[in-house]
């Protein structure tokens, strides 16, 4: 909980620098107009993790440029998730719409069913290494965490993460 005092800093910063902050999201997120609600929830976000870590913002000799730092970096991550969501379905897709869209590169299962591409399934499973297929299965079609996963397999949380990540990569080639 915040107290008043660090509430009225809050609020002096998003008046103050909520345009600008605006306009710097907007430009990096490649000045779409269907782009306008993903560019002010970076900002939102932004001030987001402004509240969550006041401290470091108030230690900060000039809080814009840390704001300024924040929302870029929050923009410029929200822009590679738009072009590889683009390149993968291969199509733009507004930001509205974004949300009724499965990313392939957070659930690959779920993708595949909704597109109705079991045939690619079969081509990716062909793809994999046993241990990618295994990582595969727990992952993706039943729903483990990386933790239970590896507890499952008998191998280390990293290794499931090395495998989730070269099935992601097999993905995107294939597509």
């Amino acid at each position: 909980m915040l107290t008043n005092e660090e509430n009225d800093f809050l609020d002096a910063l998003y008046r103050k620098y909520e345009q600008r902050l605006f306009w710097i999201s907007y430009e990096i997120l490649g000045c779409r107009r269907d782009n306008q609600l993903l560019t002010e929830d970076c900002v939102q976000q932004t001030f987001e993790i402004a509240m969550r870590k006041l401290r470091s913002l108030k230690a900060s000799s000039v809080p814009y440029f840390w704001l300024r730092q924040t929302c870029r970096n929050i923009s410029r991550a929200e822009s590679r998730k738009l072009a590889i969501r683009n390149r993968i379905l291969n199509n733009p897709v507004p930001f509205e719409e974004t949300n009724n869209i499965p990313n392939p590169r957070n659930d690959i299962a779920e993708w595949l069913l909704t597109q109705e591409l079991l045939q690619k399934e079969k081509e990716l499973l062909s793809s994999l290494t046993r241990k990618e297929a295994a990582v595969y299965q727990a992952v993706y079609k039943d729903h483990l965490t990386t933790r239970d996963a590896a507890l499952l397999l008998h191998i280390s949380e990293g290794a499931v993460r090395g495998a989730r990540q070269r099935i992601k990569d097999k993905l995107v080639k294939l597509y």
